[in-house]
């Protein structure tokens, strides 16, 4: 009976021992929210979180249907990069026209600065764009937020970018060449990108100095123009 009531005193201990040290962990409790419950989601979704652990996303949103435009034959309903801060409105980034017998746009990275502005890197479909002659290419696009406005910038024609940025904040891009032909580069051609001048937005404070100094110089010209006429004035009626 000793051996036995000690041997279930050292279970005992063996079983809160390893309970205390192997916990056991409960399945995570998924916290799920709708972003955009429009349909149309086309192609690509990128998602990148901010210095708050904030979630920000892009995708490509498309409408159904087909339209025809003279000179370009029937074309796809327009595309759409969408953007969105969780738990804010969607925004549209660009948009285009998509071939009707082309693929859809895609987008392919997104990226968050140290202020967390967005950067985003997407490739559309087009027939309007050719500079080697390709009746139907991809074009790969650069996005980003510097102000209250997008500014959009041509890359080159390709497909399938990868964005990172360097700690001033200079997009790198890797990408690959399709649909190209004819050209110099065959399909599937790995390609590099890069830009050491980010677009940057000129600040506020800057914009009223200078206002201020235009005004300044302005009303120092116009005292000038009264303190010279007051002498003209006053010679005219010393004679």
């Amino acid at each position: 009976m000793r051996v036995s009531g000690r041997l279930s005193v050292a279970l005992l201990i063996l079983v809160v021992y390893t309970s205390l040290t192997f916990p056991v962990h409960a399945a995570p409790a998924w916290n799920v929210q709708v972003v955009d419950d429009r349909a149309g989601l086309a192609g690509g979704l990128c998602l990148a979180l901010d210095s708050t652990g904030t979630a920000h996303m892009a995708y490509v949103n498309s409408e159904n249907g087909s339209y025809f435009i003279p000179g370009s034959g029937y074309v796809r309903s327009p595309q759409y990069i969408i953007y969105t801060r969780l738990g804010e409105e969607p925004e549209v980034v660009d948009r285009w026209n998509q071939p009707a017998n082309g693929l859809s746009g895609q987008v392919s990275s997104l990226a968050l600065d140290s202020n967390d502005t967005p950067h985003i890197v997407y490739s559309i479909y087009s027939f309007t764009e050719s500079n080697y002659s390709a009746p139907n290419v991809y074009v790969l696009r650069y996005a980003t937020l510097p102000g209250a406005n997008w500014s959009i910038q041509r890359v080159d024609q390709g497909t399938g970018g990868s964005l990172a940025l360097d700690s001033a904040g200079n997009p790198h891009i890797a990408y690959m060449i399709l649909r190209h032909s004819p050209g110099p580069f065959v399909d599937g051609t790995v390609m590099y990108a890069t830009s050491n001048q980010p677009l940057r937005t000129v600040p506020l404070e800057f914009l009223l100095l200078m206002f201020a100094l235009v005004l300044l110089i302005g009303l120092l010209i116009a005292l000038d123009y009264y303190r010279e006429r007051r002498f003209a004035i006053k010679a005219i009626n010393q004679r």
